[in-house]
């Protein structure tokens, strides 16, 4: 399996062109949510979460292709569990960025903050294309 950085997943965006990048923080938690303002994409109640998500009680303790699982509203496949996503934000804490997504806890509420250089088969990541090239990140 893969194993991204955040610096491997920068680097991979701006190959892309100036105009991509990592999400912020908000960006995925929005873009997770789908438009919903419940704990999940769909609504509150947990029992739905199979259909979306690959999670520890389905997901035989693995990653799996993105898009086997139903998307949200606003057409994002995989954004509760699976693995934690690197964000473009800096932690609260030293030289830390945040990660969001949840993991086996599903939330897209909840962050976590890594160090850059830190790999795991649990961490990934998502690309944003800015609007204007004005507005997109610069660089780290």
């Amino acid at each position: 399996m893969l194993m991204t950085d955040w610096h491997d997943s920068w680097v991979f965006c701006k190959g892309l062109g100036p105009q991509y990048g990592l999400p912020s923080a908000i960006q995925q938690e929005v873009a997770i949510r789908g438009g919903s303002d419940k704990r999940y994409c769909y609504g509150d109640a947990a029992t739905e979460l199979g259909e979306f998500a690959w999670y520890d009680t389905n997901s035989g303790d693995h990653a799996h292709a993105v898009g086997l699982k139903r998307p949200n509203a606003y057409g994002v496949f995989d954004g509760h569990g699976q693995v934690w996503e690197w964000s473009w934000e800096w932690g609260i804490v030293g030289s830390s960025r945040v990660l969001r997504g949840g993991s086996c806890s599903c939330r897209s509420a909840r962050r976590h903050d890594f160090e850059p250089g830190y790999r795991n088969s649990f961490l990934g990541f998502r690309v944003v294309l800015c609007l204007s090239v004005e507005s997109s990140q610069s660089s780290s």
